[in-house]
């Protein structure tokens, strides 16, 4: 080994600083961060103001998430030379990476106006930007970043990331396509290259990219560098689900080590909670970025005023943007306490929700956009669950539970989740049972529509539309004459390349209409207008399905391979409609056909729903409540008496 030659240096001159330094680079590459930090600490110790060695100790301890002693040593290495950009820049990175952004970027300054065309220290500045909801600063600064660099990859990607923000997929798509030539392994700039051309509906070449990406994962696993890939964007795509649960592993260590460099004191004492709760509710807090006008407050926003107050007390700790929207106003307001995280660190909003005295923390984001895992990672709570945002598991050792249903996780999978199932009996997705549906149905016209002819819809988000469905879409409006397919408008680039599939599939691509974005209660109304909704198959519709079947109108789904493949299968079944859930293409196909060809069939289906709706669990928000609030109760049993965390069988009501 490397190190061996300078140790046998050591031995001969064992006070030569520089080889003490060398000997720590040496063990620091070599992953040995304690013993690198031992050799650096004698090299500092022999010479206060050596630069490289502090440096090199500042880093060790940054690695093991000694924060603050990280910054001290940094610090001393900027007090030894004030003129050295580097020593800026260091002291930068463990500002940022400890939520103190304020600093970090004077500090970024400083390197930057010390070293024209720092190109690291540029890159840095754009991910504080970005972090800070400033994307026009950070595309700013990346493109500083390329100018001095061009072939810097990082920042190609990371420019690529802030486009796909700012809903330019053109844009995020040629960065990214420039990350991966630079990179043509690395499983980020894929991964975020494949998500863009998802969202596009552009599937030219996306095949190999998405072999190349599970060819990178597997690879990265099975030699243990797999740090940190975009879990969300995997499940959409044709992985299993033995694939998910490796990346999200992978992503929870990285996290798990992050929140480990944030904290700024003792790790959270629940000694002081474990008998607590006897005779008094417990204490539940949600915590989400989708407290807002968001699919996740679609279904959930009647649960919290349905909690049983006797049986527990609801706490909302908010990560996303305050809208201003009727959802925004309902939740906050049906919560016992609600406190908005979203100004503050990751440290900072884990103390408070400890400091509420939380019992159970549930997570209803997971690894969705503007999600901080890092507060979970830092267990503010004795129990913590995933549930709802996230259709996976997390991998997480920090997350107990998660929420689930026989039809969406089977009993073969439950390996492949790291968390103990709770599962509901009849379906795992909450329902607001007092969600408004306008009155005032709009026309055919109104919409876009033909007046004659059958519609087809699906009203999924873009990423979950790829070729194989599309192209089944397109083969059942070659069976039916005069049908139409009703989409989402998502983006400009999408309608255009959903028209070419079209056409290049033989089907007029006039019969492709586009549905503008509405007020919830009117997108309700508007799902009257059309006759069968189909569904996407690697991620099915979730909330999507939940609103068409809340809709009444008839939905018609292929059993899938994966959590988020198989949730309309499960929502069929909760609302008494089995029939709806075919087995493979080929029936959806046939099945499809046979429906929009038969209107008393499909007519049987459509006043099976409506005589459902009311009275079916799944649109039963207080049973649910109730069905949830046991599934608490249980887990904060075994929590006191010390048990591990095992399946919870729960039926609701």
């Amino acid at each position: 080994m490397i190190s061996e030659a300078y140790r046998a240096a050591l031995a001969i001159a064992p006070d030569i600083t520089d080889i003490r330094n060398n000997l720590g680079h040496a063990l620091a590459k070599l992953g040995h961060t304690a013993e690198a930090i031992e050799v650096y600490q004698r090299a500092v110790a022999d010479s206060p103001r050596h630069i490289a060695a502090l440096h090199g100790l500042g880093s060790g301890l940054k690695t093991l998430g000694r924060v603050d002693e990280s910054l001290d040593v940094f610090r001393r290495a900027l007090a030894a030379d004030p003129r050295r950009a580097d020593s800026h820049y260091n002291v930068a990175t463990v500002l940022q990476a400890s939520g103190r952004f304020d600093e970090a970027e004077a500090a970024y300054n400083e390197a930057i106006a010390r070293k024209s065309g720092y190109a690291d220290a540029l890159n840095n500045l754009g991910t504080l930007h970005e972090a800070r909801g400033r994307l026009t600063e950070a595309l700013a600064a990346y493109g500083r970043a390329i100018d001095v660099r061009p072939d810097y990859a990082e920042a190609w990607f990371n420019a690529g990331n802030v486009h796909d923000k700012r809903d330019d997929l053109a844009a995020a798509m040629d960065a990214l396509t420039r990350a991966v030539a630079l990179r043509p392994t690395g499983i980020k700039p894929l991964g975020s290259l494949i998500t863009a051309k998802k969202k596009a509906c552009d599937w030219d070449g996306l095949e190999a990219l998405i072999d190349g990406y599970r060819n990178a994962i597997a690879a990265a696993a099975a030699d243990g560098t797999l740090r940190d890939p975009q879990p969300f964007g995997a499940l959409s795509l044709p992985m299993s689900a033995a694939e998910h649960q490796t990346i999200a592993r992978a992503v929870a260590r990285v996290r798990a080590r992050s929140a480990a460099a944030l904290r700024q004191g003792p790790a959270f004492d629940h000694a002081r909670t474990r008998q607590s709760g006897a005779g008094e509710p417990l204490t539940v807090g949600y915590l989400s970025a989708g407290f807002r006008e968001h699919p996740v407050a679609h279904l959930i926003a009647g649960l919290f005023a349905r909690h049983d107050r006797s049986r527990v007390r609801v706490h909302g700790y908010s990560l996303g943007v305050d809208d201003g929207s009727d959802y925004r106003r309902r939740i906050a307001a049906d919560f016992d306490r609600f406190v908005d995280v979203r100004g503050i660190g990751d440290w900072e909003a884990a103390t408070v929700i400890h400091a509420d005295g939380v019992d159970i923390l549930v997570d209803l984001t997971g690894y969705t956009t503007h999600a901080r895992t890092e507060i979970v990672a830092l267990r503010p709570a004795p129990v913590q669950v995933n549930y709802l945002g996230y259709p996976g598991t997390m991998g997480a050792d920090f997350i107990d539970y998660i929420v689930v249903d026989r039809t969406v996780v089977p009993e073969t999978d439950a390996e492949l989740f790291d968390e103990a199932l709770v599962i509901m009996h009849h379906c795992y997705q909450v329902a607001d049972d007092e969600q408004a549906i306008a009155d005032d149905i709009p026309t055919r016209t109104d919409c876009g529509l033909p007046d004659t002819g059958f519609v087809f819809c699906s009203f999924n988000n873009t990423y979950k539309i790829d070729a194989d469905s599309f192209g089944t879409w397109m083969d059942v409006l070659g069976q039916v004459p005069d049908s139409v397919l009703w989409l989402f408008r998502s983006n400009p680039l999408c309608e255009a390349n959903l028209r070419r599939e079209a056409e290049f599939r033989g089907v007029d691509p006039g019969r492709l209409v586009f549905a503008a974005r509405e007020p919830k209660d009117r997108h309700l109304a508007r799902h009257r207008l059309a006759d069968l909704f189909l569904d996407t198959f690697t991620y099915n519709a979730h909330t999507t399905a939940n609103d068409a079947l809340w809709a009444g109108l008839p939905l018609l789904t292929v059993e899938g391979s994966t959590f988020a493949g198989r949730v309309a299968a499960s929502l069929l079944r909760a609302v008494g409609v089995p029939e709806m859930i075919c087995a493979d293409r080929q029936e959806f196909r046939t099945r499809a056909a046979a429906l929009a060809s038969d209107p008393s069939a499909l007519g049987a289906v459509r006043d099976r729903l409506a005589a459902n709706r009311r009275t079916c669990p799944m649109f039963d928000t207080s049973r649910f409540a109730r069905g949830l609030e046991a599934a608490y109760a249980e887990m904060w049993r075994r929590h006191c008496a010390g048990e591990p965390h095992r399946v919870i069988d729960v039926i609701e009501g």
